[in-house]
């Protein structure tokens, strides 16, 4: 009788190449976010006293409404 090797690599198995591409794709950026910092973002929700912005990390930036107010 003849053994054949079973290929132990399953479709939903993966590789160090796949995991490694996936961390790439959740990599935070060169740009540190500190306070100060301005970014670009796009307006997700408004919630009360907050915009929470979309800026391609992996949670949305919350800003209070009263940064937007101009006293002048």
């Amino acid at each position: 009788m003849i053994e054949t090797k079973k290929d132990t690599k399953t479709d939903d198995q993966m590789t160090d190449e796949d995991y490694e591409r996936l961390l790439d794709q959740y990599h935070l950026s060169d740009q540190e976010l500190n306070a100060g910092t301005l970014i670009k973002g796009r307006v997700v929700k408004k919630i009360p006293g907050y915009l929470l912005l979309d800026i391609g990390h992996k949670t949305e930036g919350a800003i209070p409404l009263e940064d937007f107010r101009d006293p002048n």
